[in-house]
This record gives C-alpha cells, structure tokens and sequence, in this order.
C-alpha cells in the first residue's frame, strides 16, 4: 500500500487537473483499515486522497463516486449540509484513487449522545433531508434501489445464513423470525438512504451538522436503516431522533423504531458471519457471547441455557454456508487522467450481496 503522504499528494496531482499541492498530512477517520488516505492544501482548497485497500472498499469507493456524481447542484441546493463533490480518479497499482473536496469540521461520538443532546435534531434533519432526495436521482443512476419486499427478503436470507452456523441462539432466531413474519411492521415506502449512517458520517461545527460524508451505500431502501445505529446510543436517543424527523406521524416511529433495533440487532449477525467466513475464532467467540447477551436481555433466564445447545462448528457446513461469498464479484475499474468522471460507471458492482463483505461489520 502508500507508504508515503507525498506518493498520495502525487497521485492527487495526477488525478485533477490544474491542482497544485502546497501541504499534505495523513487523515485517519473512521476507516483507516479499509482506506489509506491524507488531506492535501491545494490552489482548490483542502482536498482528501483516499485509496481502498481491499476488494469490498473499492466497491465502497465506487459506489460513492456514482453517489456523488448523481447528487447534482439541484439536489445539493435542498440540502442543509456539504457533502463531498469529486474532483478526479486516478489509479495507484490496482486501485483507483480518489480525489474529492474535505469537509473540515469536528465529529461527535454516538457514546456521547443523550437523550436530551441538541445534535440529536441536527441528526434527525439530516437524514430526513436524505430521505427526501428524489428516488430518481438514485434510479437514473443505476444505484441499489430495493422494494419493501425485496428489503425484507435480503434481511431474512441474512438471518437464514447466520442461523445455518448453528451457533445463533434458537431465542434470538426466533425473535428475528417474529419481525420478518409481522406484515404490518414491513408495509413502509423505500425513500433514498445515506446506508452506512454513524456518528462518523457528520462533521460537526458548534454543535450544527455542516457536512455529511460517506455515501458509498447510497440506494433507496428502508428508511429505518439509516436511524438503526442510534439504537446502540443512550436510552431514549432512538426515540427522540425519530420524534423530531416524524414528528407529526407516531405510527411511522414506532415502525420505524422497531425495524432500526431489529437492524442493530443484526450487526451480531454480520459479526458473526464475519467471524466464519474469516476463520477468525475470537471474533466468532466474541459474537456467540454477544448473541448470548442478547437472550438474557430480552427472554427468562431459564432460556439461556436451552438456546445455546444447537452449536456445532461442522466446518463443511459453513464453508457450504459461507460458499455464495465466493460468487461475490468485486471489479476494479483503473483510471488515468485522459478518462472523463463518466467512465466510473463501469467499475461499478452494486448488485452484489453484502452480507459477506470483508469490510468489517461494526461488532
């Protein structure tokens, strides 16, 4: 990988025409194990440099640009916030690198957050504002867009791959198993989502959310995917963002609610599946006591021991489990300055299933 923020200052002269780099230093985020990237001074502003280090962030990575580029002048004029525009693709051995503007600013970390936090409306506003883009700006551009039925679907084969390791507690099979049945709870209408929202996804000035960053899962889906990481905030946080971005629609919280825990939940499913599909012991440890946490949350304590019986690591059966990872087609688009920002269409993969991304889950 770079080794060097003057080999990444290079690449951003490479990348963008007429730029002229003054200063750089490193930058690390949210995702210095997936990126490797630096902020550059430059006659254009400040501009950051990222370039993935895997398969699944460069399909990250080019997800992003086609969100940027869909997210037109119109649509950024509806917006309350900055969001990154991009400035130029370049490659460095097999992976592209990336220019776009920086967002300068501060962050906020979701342990911080309390029910009574300011930011909270902040956040709620924002994604709100997300949701409101038009769904064919998502369309037109040949990004993820999913129905409720086929929301549902993808969420209940995720459940249905955990399960089959034999180490998700038949307690919280089962609960998972009553959301998916409830009709009721899944008759929503898909609006455009952000799709990876975290408290790393908003820069912050004077408690005032400036920009938002981090678009490479853009599509239309679920609305409550983009509020289901505040379920791991303070009590009550969940509740009061969506009071302030639904406030007039009680029904739809509580719709809402339900299905960004049940969304949160599933974090250990992915953590878990990550753990097989990695071979990595500890993490599947980690996620089986995760899981295990969840039981005694919400069943009798005498459950506990009756779900946990069913956990036979049988390696053929998850490496049979694990085998549609395989069938997962990453492609690498490589960019050189006399290509135009349109051709990034053809590096794009968003069809496929992310559920065995080797990005890491959050745990």
């Amino acid at each position: 990988m770079v080794s060097s923020s003057l080999t990444l200052a290079a690449l951003a002269v490479d990348a963008v025409p007429n730029i002229k780099v003054c200063g750089i230093r490193s930058h690390s985020y949210n995702d210095a194990n997936h990126f490797t990237s630096a902020v550059a001074k430059s006659n254009l502003g400040q501009v950051i440099i990222r370039i993935p280090q895997n398969d699944s962030a460069v399909a990250d990575q080019n997800g992003e640009n086609t969100a940027l580029l869909a997210l037109t002048s119109g649509v950024r004029s509806t917006l309350s916030f900055t969001i990154p525009h991009l400035l130029g693709v370049t490659k460095w051995q097999d992976y592209p690198a990336v220019v776009t503007t920086f967002i300068a600013g501060e962050r906020f970390f979701i342990s911080e957050l309390e029910a009574d936090s300011s930011i909270i409306a902040e956040i709620a506003g924002a994604l709100r504002r997300i949701h409101q883009i038009p769904l064919d700006t998502v369309q037109n551009s040949g990004l993820p867009v999913r129905s409720a039925l086929e929301s549902r679907a993808t969420t209940a084969r995720l459940v249905e791959r955990a399960s089959n390791t034999r180490v998700l507690p038949v307690a919280v099979k089962n609960r998972w198993d009553q959301v998916l049945q409830n009709n009721q709870l899944w008759d929503f209408a898909p609006v455009t989502v952000h799709g990876s929202a975290a408290d790393s996804s908003f820069i912050v000035q004077s408690d005032k959310i400036i920009g938002v960053v981090g678009f490479g899962k853009l599509a239309v889906d679920d609305p409550a995917i983009d509020f289901a990481w505040l379920a791991g905030a303070s009590s009550g946080v969940l509740e009061r963002a969506l009071q302030a971005a639904y406030p007039a629609e009680s029904e739809l919280q509580e719709r809402v609610i339900k299905r960004a825990r049940f969304y949160h939940e599933l974090e250990l499913a992915k953590w878990l599946l990550h753990g097989f599909a990695t071979h990595d012991q500890e993490i599947i440890a980690d996620a089986e006591n995760l899981l295990d946490n969840l039981v005694t949350q919400t069943a009798p304590t005498a459950a506990v021991s009756s779900v946990t019986t069913n956990r036979a690591h049988n390696p053929e059966t998850v490496n049979e489990i694990l085998s549609d990872a395989d069938k997962i087609i990453y492609q690498h688009q490589n960019f050189n300055t006399t290509e135009t920002l349109s051709s990034l269409d053809e590096g794009r993969v968003f069809t496929a299933d992310d559920d065995f991304s080797d990005k890491t889950p959050t745990p």
